[in-house]
């Protein structure tokens, strides 16, 4: 019941740099109510940091 109530907070990503200035991660999230992860109801976000900059992909649904 807890983790319902932050269901519409704002999401914040923090990035912690490496000895060689670079980063990377991956975040999963759903629509927490459902169990329908393969229909869209889910995104899985990669994001990195390095020479090129910032890059992000989002995927959403039945990603795996």
């Amino acid at each position: 019941m807890s983790l319902l109530s932050c269901l519409s907070n704002a999401i914040t990503v923090e990035i912690y740099l490496d000895s060689a200035k670079k980063a990377k991660g991956e975040l999963y999230l759903d629509d927490g109510e459902t169990l329908d992860y393969k229909n869209t109801l889910s995104s899985h976000i990669s994001f990195e940091y390095g020479d090129a900059g910032f890059t992000l992909q989002i995927w959403p649904g039945d990603w795996y």
